[in-house]
């Protein structure tokens, strides 16, 4: 008896079950992180690939995410070398007039030039953000506005990002703590009725 159809239809039941039980993994933190507001972490860059995306997993919510430099405003290029790894991206540079950032045409174009990681050191390190396997890459994260809901991660990359990201890591502990303190003042009356209902048997025996 043939039992590959079988095992066909039991391997496509199981990938469908497995992309739902990610899809609804994902829809809860949507819903999780829209409640919560905007929040920060501090992620492990595991994986890269030449179009200039990143994969990132995030500790605290156990999920995985893409995230696509050239989707990212900041940034108007990206190479990706492969013999090492590395992920550069080049960065637009604040305009002098109102400190947005702006594309640099002769810069951009040198940068594309680039054929050897070596020839990145002829760049500014201010202009790159360079990204390598296992690195810790610090990001904002919140939801898409529009159904179907969705993550959106944000590179925590100026000074500006990085005064951002304190502030709501430091409002994250604090709520983290005041969660636990709530917990625990929940679980005290539990704990002492329990110490009485032990202390009445032993004076009924």
């Amino acid at each position: 008896m043939d039992y590959t159809e079988y095992a066909e239809q039991c391997s496509e039941k199981s990938l469908n079950a497995k992309r739902a039980s990610t899809q609804c993994t994902r829809l809860f933190h949507c819903l999780l992180l829209k409640h919560q507001g905007t929040r920060v972490y501090e992620t492990l860059l595991f994986d890269m690939e030449q179009s200039g995306t990143i994969s990132i997993y995030i500790d605290e919510i156990n999920m995985h995410h893409k995230v696509r430099l050239r989707d990212d405003t900041r940034i108007d290029s990206v190479i990706f070398f492969e013999d090492q790894l590395i992920l550069v991206a080049h960065l637009k540079q604040p305009s002098l007039k109102d400190g947005k950032r702006v594309n640099n045409g002769e810069r951009v174009d040198a940068f594309r030039q680039v054929t050897k990681y070596s020839q990145i050191h002829e760049f500014a390190p201010e202009e790159l953000l360079i990204f390598k396997i296992f690195d810790k890459i610090k990001v904002k994260v919140d939801t898409t506005t529009e159904f179907p809901l969705d993550i959106k991660c944000s590179l925590v990359i100026d000074k500006d990002d990085h005064e951002e990201f304190n502030k709501l890591a430091v409002e994250q502990e604090a709520a983290i703590i005041m969660a636990e303190g709530a917990k625990r003042g929940q679980e005290a009356p539990r704990i002492l009725g329990s110490v009485v209902e032990i202390e009445n048997l032993d004076a009924d025996v």
